[in-house]
């Protein structure tokens, strides 16, 4: 059906680009020195990579429910006759199945480390705290297999 492909396209589309956006959006932490009781803190801006990461989530996981129920998980289906067509569908949902797991873990790590607090204090004369951020690169995986998920996902529908 044209109106599937087209929200699976479109659903992953709009995955990848939060994704992407949840890479750019990263919490970002600043240093604070509190003069008045003489210690160091982690101060963390606020951002809205988690929100988009969690959107990304949901539009990536509407479109894998979408195909496994038109499809009918490949298993629930009738009886297929031996070919080769069987043999490449079979192989494109296997991969779907292992691309989606990776980029919805991806994308579930994503969000909690980026909701990770340090709430050490330091004060003058030790270390300057180490605060915790997320490292770069996990959202932009997660796009990555979004958009091995929209690949995988079209040969096998």
């Amino acid at each position: 059906s044209v109106f599937v492909v087209i929200f699976i396209i479109v659903a992953h589309i709009i995955s990848f680009a939060m994704s992407l956006g949840a890479e750019t959006r990263r919490t970002k932490v600043v240093w604070e020195y509190d003069p008045n009781n003489q210690y160091y803190y982690c101060k963390y801006k606020l951002d809205i990579a988690s929100g988009l990461a969690g959107a990304a989530f949901v539009f990536n996981l509407l479109s894998f429910l979408l195909i496994m129920g038109m499809t009918k998980c490949y298993c629930c289906a009738g009886p297929h006759k031996p070919s080769g067509n069987r043999f490449c569908a079979l192989l494109s949902f296997f991969l779907l199945i292992i691309v989606f797991i990776i980029a919805e873990a991806c994308l579930l790590a994503g969000v909690n480390r980026n909701q990770m607090r340090t709430k050490t204090i330091y004060f003058q004369g030790q270390n300057v705290p180490d605060c915790e951020t997320i490292s770069k690169g996990i959202f932009s995986a997660a796009a990555a297999f979004t958009f091995f998920c929209l690949i995988l996902s079209l040969s096998y529908y």
